[in-house]
Order: structure tokens, then C-alpha cells, then sequence
């Protein structure tokens, strides 16, 4: 078998799944964005990664969050948009694209001065309650700042990509608490149009 192959097995031994959005694989490393069933019947949206070494896992990642019926103000759910990797991408470059706007924008607390650099003006946002767009993050940012709940990225742990997609898991805090933050971005045009993510309590 394949290591997308062992990984969906090992997914699909220990999680209820619903249905799978997207699957990205590098290297050793295989990452499925889901909907999955609890056993209380309720559904969450989750990313699990595995990491196949010698067809065997090596590692597990794992973190989940209610679905959510209500869409976002735009119109999005945790799940929908784009879901076919476009495999003529550079996935180096992607990966390049994705480390340098966390760099610039939030690690160490969000700065948004130079956003534009990295992010598209239609940047499409899949997290509940935040509508599309750029100037919306901005705004949403600095309310964020001045009630002291900003989140602050202190370190990249992983890069997953393939093509024009890519998941990080990375360490951070807000408020007080520290996080982790897995965020899965969507690539054109050398910026950030597209971002689902997963923030829970270390």
C-alpha cells in the first residue's frame, strides 16, 4: 500500500467518518481534512495527519471542532470551497508563501502592515462568524488588539503542502492561553486567498 492508502485505513479504523474534503500529501506525511461523527452523534469538522515511515505510523496529529450548521457571513461552512489540488503549483513555492505571511503577519502577535504583500483583497475566510475579505481581518484584528485577545504565533511546527494547499500546525496564545492553530491556506496568484483552520486550548 501507499501512504495515502495506510493512512486512510488508519483514519477510517479509529474515526467515524462522514465524508473527506481534501487529502494533502508530502513526502511522509499525509493530511485529511473531515467531517466526522462522534460517539454522541454530534459532527466535527477535524485535520488528522499521519506520518508513514516504512508503511507504518509513525506519528499522529489530530484536532477537531463542532460543525457548525450556520454558515459564515459570505456564505461558507467549515468545509466547502475549492477541494481539488491543482497539481501544476509549485509546492516549494507554496510552502515558501504560506511560512513567509505567518512570518509577517502574525508570528510573535498579528501585524498587519504589510498584509496586502501576502494576502488577496478577496481573501475567502471558512471560520465562523468572520465574512470574506481582507479589510475585514485588518478591522477584525485590531478589535482583537485593543480587548487583548489577539492571537500570537510563537513557532511553526509543521508544513504540509501539495500544490496549491497547505496546512501548518503551529504554537501560539491568545488571551492568556496558550494554542495550537492548525490553518489550511489556499494558493493563488503567490498570495493567500483561502484559509479553514482549527484553533483549540493546548
Amino acid at each position: 500500500m501507499n501512504n495515502k492508502e495506510i493512512a486512510l485505513n488508519m483514519l477510517k479504523s479509529n474515526t467515524d467518518v462522514l465524508s473527506i474534503a481534501r487529502v494533502i500529501e508530502d513526502g511522509n506525511f499525509v493530511a485529511f481534512h473531515l467531517l466526522a461523527k462522534k460517539d454522541d452523534a454530534t459532527n466535527v469538522v477535524a485535520f488528522a495527519v499521519f506520518e508513514i515511515e516504512n508503511e507504518t505510523v509513525k506519528q499522529t496529529l489530530h484536532t477537531e471542532a463542532p460543525y457548525l450548521n450556520q454558515p459564515t457571513p459570505s456564505g461558507h461552512t467549515q468545509l466547502d470551497g475549492p477541494t481539488a489540488i491543482d497539481k501544476t503549483f509549485d509546492t516549494a513555492a507554496t510552502k515558501k508563501i504560506v511560512i513567509d505571511t505567518i512570518n509577517a503577519t502574525l508570528m510573535g502577535g498579528p501585524h498587519m502592515d504589510h498584509v496586502r504583500d501576502y494576502m488577496g483583497d478577496h481573501y475567502i475566510q471558512h471560520h465562523i462568524g468572520v465574512p470574506d475579505g481582507l479589510d475585514v481581518v485588518i478591522k477584525g484584528v485590531a478589535m482583537l488588539k485593543k480587548a487583548g485577545k489577539e492571537s500570537i504565533y510563537t513557532k511553526i511546527n509543521y508544513v504540509i503542502a501539495e500544490g496549491n494547499f497547505a496546512l501548518t500546525i503551529s504554537n501560539g496564545h491568545a488571551g492568556g492561553v496558550q494554542k495550537t492553530y492548525y490553518d489550511l491556506f489556499r494558493v493563488e496568484n503567490d498570495h493567500i486567498v483561502e484559509h479553514w483552520d482549527i484553533v483549540n486550548p493546548v
